[in-house]
């Protein structure tokens, strides 16, 4: 329980420094991206064959791919 706690609070602080600076696409480009990297981790533990490299690959290219394809608009 002690691991959980010490590893949220970096992130809370970090998030909540953050959130005041950034605009609201790349808040919610970043939390889908996120969501999608622990979805994925989610479905490893469970016992689906999915890579740890694709874990963190598969988020940050979709996250880069909408980050660009929201910045052409």
């Amino acid at each position: 329980m002690l691991n959980i706690l010490l590893g949220s609070l970096p992130g809370v602080w970090l998030g909540s420094g953050a959130t005041g600076r950034m605009q609201s696409r790349g808040l919610r480009l970043a939390i889908a991206t996120v969501l999608l990297a622990s979805g994925l981790a989610l479905l490893a533990k469970s016992g689906l064959p999915v890579p740890p490299p694709a874990i963190l690959a598969l988020p940050a290219a979709i996250g880069l791919f909408l980050s660009r394809l929201n910045s052409v608009e």
